[in-house]
């Protein structure tokens, strides 16, 4: 006998219901993903997933392999998504809805990546182009495409403020985008004949955070701390050592710029401080660079006996580079809870642009070094120079000529 949305009873999880069931501890539902679920198993450390397959009309299982919840939620919806996205495919009937168009777009963008032989991991832009695209077909992908208009697309806004808890305008922008993308690609495939008005974002700009010293040396203790206590991840924790101070001390993007590095890259700098590291960045946001470190000599020391060739990656080795991002990243925010600090392995980088400014390093030389802008720096990092640091190159008193 089935329900009134079509699902039947059987098929309606209930942890009372068989003896399998009541082992499932129910840990959250996903919002706007169907019946999408996460649960774990008794005596089970891996988060698991389920959801309804309408089609089929059978409950789906599986394990997200994950332990943090961040981490299976995301799992989950990548299953989800591919899921709802075949059933898409194979059902929907008009190709002009966003939904259907943003597909097109994607699958153009993949194609686009293939052809460069870019890898698809979770950083290609085909794969956030992906993610993207299946958070906003939540509020408008029904629609068809020539209805989406300026209401619509702050309707979007509002929903990713909503979901990502966050009212940040580069986050904001970077959804438009994705919108006005697809909307082009209409454009160009005669679907529809013009772009509609854009709402302006009304957000914030927020201040990047950075590891105070203090802050700094504390997670330093508790990482060594944790060597003594968690003999299993002994290993692991060593490493994650070496990656705070190599990232703290370069300002190296923690993301495709690290996790690309190897030993080769690596060489005693030519000029400067007898310590300090010249590195050359094979995979940049940007281009290819050379940037100097701060003295780290013997921690990259510690490093290359670690891994002694020059092809080795300089952290995780063994590892696919994701799964190893996301190792060290999980490690390393599991010890920030311990700490007490609400900040990510990221900030490494707003460290060391804060640093180097409040060390009196002009603007020009750290956004050279880290590979970004002036402006960029004056308009995220611009609160960390107090006037008093040039106060004696500000109150010289010089000729005019």
């Amino acid at each position: 006998m089935p329900t009134s949305v079509g699902i039947p009873l059987e098929f309606i999880p209930k942890e009372s219901t068989t003896s399998e069931m009541a082992k499932e501890i129910v840990i959250k539902k996903i919002a706007n993903c169907g019946t999408l679920t996460l649960f774990r198993r008794e005596y089970s450390k891996a988060i698991q997933c389920r959801y309804y397959d309408s089609k089929n009309k059978k409950l789906v299982r599986f394990t997200t392999e994950a332990e943090t919840i961040t981490t299976a939620e995301q799992v989950a919806k990548e299953r989800y998504f591919e899921y709802r996205q075949q059933q898409h495919n194979l059902e929907l009937v008009s190709d002009k809805t966003y939904e259907r168009v943003g597909w097109r777009l994607i699958q153009q963008k993949i194609l686009d990546d293939e052809a460069r032989n870019i890898k698809l991991d979770n950083r290609s832009k085909s794969q956030n182009a992906k993610y993207k695209h299946q958070e906003i077909i939540q509020v408008i992908g029904n629609l068809p495409i020539g209805a989406v208009n300026k209401f619509k697309i702050n309707d979007v806004l509002n929903h990713i403020r909503q979901i990502k808890k966050t009212n940040k305008k580069s986050t904001l922008n970077k959804y438009l985008i994705s919108i006005r993308e697809v909307l082009n690609f209409a454009i160009d495939e005669n679907i529809i004949s013009h772009l509609p008005n854009f709402p302006k974002v009304e957000g914030t700009n927020i201040t990047r955070n950075y590891f105070t010293k203090k802050e700094y040396n504390k997670i330093l203790t508790l990482i060594k701390q944790r060597m003594v206590d968690d003999k299993k991840n002994f290993k692991m924790l060593e490493e994650l050592y070496d990656v705070f101070v190599l990232l703290v001390n370069t300002g190296i993007r923690f993301g495709t710029e690290f996790d690309n590095l190897k030993i080769k890259h690596f060489q005693k700098a030519d000029v400067g401080h007898k310590e300090s590291l010249q590195i050359t960045i094979p995979k940049s946001k940007t281009k290819v660079r050379e940037i100097y470190s701060l003295p780290i000599k013997s921690t990259f020391e510690r490093i290359k006996k670690r891994y002694p060739n020059p092809n080795d990656y300089i952290y995780l080795n063994h590892l696919d580079r994701n799964y190893a991002h996301r190792k060290i990243g999980e490690l390393f925010t599991d010890i920030l809870r311990a700490s007490n600090i609400d900040n990510v392995l990221y900030t490494s980088r707003h460290t060391y642009i804060v640093w180097q400014l409040l060390a009196g390093q002009s603007v020009h030389s750290v956004a050279v070094n880290c590979g970004t802008s002036v402006q960029m720096i004056e308009k995220h990092y611009a609160y960390a120079v107090k006037p008093k640091q040039y106060a004696e190159e500000l109150t010289q008193k010089r000729k005019v000529r």
